[in-house]
């Protein structure tokens, strides 16, 4: 199995660490509205410091690429192909759903549907569906409280992601009853590595992994006036 060095910039955390043979070797995880540029390789590196190895011996890179932060995942995909250049090992990118989808499914029995929620830090959500086994179901899209109703009312899911809560709040009572996996707010290293694992060994060219999941524009956008 490869040492994989697992990272997510994409959320309000900065987290990061080294895998290997399905078990973290090392980790570190910052809670983080913005900054993740400046504190992602501080934290790699003392990581590696910390195991006495380099960043250079590993043998994969597995980043999130969303959805999430516009700038995280940018600093997040920047950094993957640093990394990857400096080891000589391939980068892979895990989408933050699946990442959270898995760290969930392994906290429940029940062979549900599971619908991730993302926050967008609007009215809005990020959502998708997979079903029991973790396949996908719909694409990932930009969804508003009258669609995951739909959502939920049609699939009868176990709810994952950090948008849950709010989500909860907004909803009726008659919705008290669904399931949700209250750990599960952020993408883990341990499952973007084991997905990262998985995409390399299924993949021929990964670099078709690492473009960034963004399901609509970024809120700070360049005037289009000239001079």
């Amino acid at each position: 199995m490869p040492l994989t060095l697992a990272f997510d910039t994409s959320s309000d955390f900065c987290s990061a660490a080294f895998v290997l043979d399905g078990k973290v070797l090392c980790e570190c995880s910052k809670e983080l509205l913005r900054g993740h540029a400046e504190k992602l390789v501080p934290m790699i590196k003392g990581l590696a410091r910390e195991l006495g190895i380099e960043i250079s011996d590993s043998d994969l890179v597995a980043v999130t690429v969303g959805p999430g932060s516009y700038t995280g995942v940018r600093t997040g995909l920047a950094a993957a192909h640093g990394f990857s250049l400096a080891s000589d090992a391939p980068a892979v990118g895990v989408s933050s759903f699946a990442a959270i989808e898995r760290g969930a499914r392994k906290q429940i029995r029940a062979a549900s549907p599971m619908l991730c929620v993302i926050e967008t830090r609007r009215k809005e959500y990020y959502g998708q569906v997979y079903d029991f086994k973790g396949h996908v179901l719909t694409p990932p899209r930009v969804m508003g409280q009258n669609e995951l109703r739909d959502v939920i009312e049609l699939y009868s899911p176990t709810l994952c992601g950090n948008g849950v809560s709010r989500l909860l709040s907004h909803l009726p009572a008659s919705y008290c009853h669904l399931q949700h996996v209250s750990d599960s707010n952020k993408p883990k290293p341990l499952d973007i590595a084991a997905i990262g694992e998985r995409i390399i060994s299924s993949t021929k060219d990964v670099r078709e992994t690492l473009s960034p999941l963004y399901l609509r524009e970024p809120q700070a956008r360049l005037s289009n006036v000239q001079g």
